[in-house]
């Protein structure tokens, strides 16, 4: 029988359900603020100080060496390939930085969410974490069974989650990557 599982950006209602859920059980904004505010201004001054001119490629989130990371790189091919989405880790910029033979600097900020819902049957919010983790509408309910088993042992392994004070919390690691040119 055919998996019904389709990507989670062919439902931009489910899409933002999920985000949100996602942005209420992540520290993803929090750290990237803090960095923004401490160590940013920083860097760009140190970078200024040798520079006439600082280009400036992305400023955005991503996937670091994180459980979303190794994720991603076991589960992908398993979750809808329908959308636009190709998915590049920072290991994967900083590996192609090195062949090119460019200067950068990575920087790590720690990041993690709450993915406990996650585990109890039937609960909206883990539905709809599990939606935006997997990037797959309604994955509980379309994904097959033994994805779903295997998905949901790996979750709570050291490998993508930690377990703290009765929580299951996702490695949600991401990276700040500067390249000097």
């Amino acid at each position: 029988m055919a998996s019904s599982m389709r990507s989670l950006f062919s439902d931009h209602g489910k899409y933002v359900e999920s985000f949100r859920r996602f942005l209420n059980h992540s520290t993803e904004h929090q750290c990237m603020q803090e960095f923004m505010d401490k160590k940013l201004p920083g860097i760009i001054g140190r970078i200024g100080d040798t520079k006439s001119e600082i280009k400036i490629l992305s400023i955005g989130g991503g996937a670091g060496s994180s459980g979303w990371d190794k994720l991603w790189k076991k589960y992908g091919s398993r979750f809808p390939q329908d959308d636009l989405c190709q998915y590049i880790t920072s290991d994967d910029l900083t590996q192609m930085l090195d062949n090119l033979g460019l200067k950068y600097e990575c920087y790590d900020l720690l990041s993690t969410m709450d993915i406990s819902d996650c585990f109890i049957d039937g609960n909206e919010n883990g539905d709809l974490l599990w939606d935006f983790l997997t990037e797959t509408c309604n994955f509980n309910a379309t994904a097959p069974p033994d994805l779903r088993a295997e998905l949901g042992k790996d979750l709570q392994e050291p490998e993508f989650s930690a377990k703290k004070e009765g929580k299951v919390l996702f490695n949600n690691t991401l990276s700040f990557i500067v390249i000097e040119a």
